[in-house]
């Protein structure tokens, strides 16, 4: 597992960040489900099939208790296109069913009862329901996801054989391309996170995201260093993190907009002392061919100067 997948997975494990993500991509912002109702779950899923015991780790695998009913909620974060991702899904949620079946097996057998042979055979009561297993696949890259969508994107059929087509069972896959999610659908710092992240690391739509609007301006920690993750430290985020402070219940944020400021002057400095480097490149070699009357030139007209760092590959 990547850096940037590990520290989506503990970002988003937090039971409030958890309902936020939900809540924003599955409801629109409406807070159909609460932090209360949301209990961990094991990501570790097992399948045992003639003695054989095959392991899955899942991204993300809450229980959602609402009275005397659950059900399950599952997230899988791709940073990149996945071709296998309905197998993938299909397969995750199977293991998820298959270990609620298992235990109701379980039970049947303690209990013993059966009320005819049917169920006895199934090891299931004919009144048995299973809870629902939904998986979202948010996708956090910048290229369009033009990968298999559906089980039948997967499954080629010979033209002599089309009407098998309808008995084919698909399997869909709910795919949230998150650089395309309206970021006001979230409450929490997600909505920061995912807006900084849709900036795609360019420093300028950045500085007028966090001037445009108070709630850009600081950062937790945490929400801070998973931006820093996901963005690759372009454009020297990295040099961002000392611009960090006590907030009024002493937890660490960052001040996004002075630290703009500083890389922003310290990139001009850059720049000036670049171009520096360049005149005294391109003056040399003037001198040393004895050019100097293009030099004497050089120094007073501008254009003329860019066109001998093309001609004389200054760089």
């Amino acid at each position: 597992m990547g850096a940037k997948d590990v520290a989506l997975k503990k970002y988003l494990s937090d039971n409030r960040r958890f309902t936020d993500l939900i809540n924003g991509v599955a409801f629109k912002g409406r807070e159909v489900l609460h932090v209360d109702e949301i209990k961990e779950k094991d990501t570790n899923s097992v399948y045992k099939e003639n003695k054989r015991v095959f392991s899955r780790q899942r991204d993300i695998l809450k229980k959602v208790e609402k009275g005397s009913y659950h059900f399950y909620i599952a997230c899988e974060n791709q940073m990149e296109v996945h071709y296998g991702m309905p197998i993938r899904t299909m397969m995750y949620n199977g293991i998820t069913y298959d270990e609620q079946i298992r235990n109701m097996k379980k039970v049947h057998n303690e209990r013993k009862d059966w009320k005819d042979s049917a169920e006895f055979l199934s090891g299931l009561k004919e009144s048995d329901k299973l809870m629902a297993v939904i998986t979202f696949v948010c996708y956090y890259g910048d290229e369009e996801w033009n990968s298999n969508l559906s089980l039948k994107d997967m499954v080629f059929i010979p033209r002599e054989y089309r009407d098998f087509e309808p008995y084919l069972v698909d399997y869909h896959i709910n795919l949230i391309p998150m650089m395309k999610v309206d970021p006001d659908v979230f409450h929490g710092e997600l909505r920061e996170l995912i807006a900084l992240l849709q900036c795609n690391s360019d420093i300028q739509k950045i500085k007028e995201l966090i001037q445009s609007d108070d709630r850009y301006r600081y950062l937790s920690e945490e929400t801070f260093e998973v931006f820093m993750v996901l963005s690759d430290e372009k454009a020297s985020l990295k040099k961002l993190k000392k611009y960090a402070r006590f907030n009024r219940e002493r937890k660490v944020e960052y001040d996004m907009c002075r630290a703009f400021e500083q890389l922003r002057a310290s990139g001009r400095e850059e720049g000036i002392r670049e171009e520096r480097a360049r005149l005294n490149q391109l003056y040399s070699q003037l001198l040393s061919e004895k050019r100097y009357d293009d030099l004497e030139r050089a120094i007073a007209d501008e254009t003329f100067r860019k066109e001998l760092y093309d001609n004389m590959q200054v760089v």
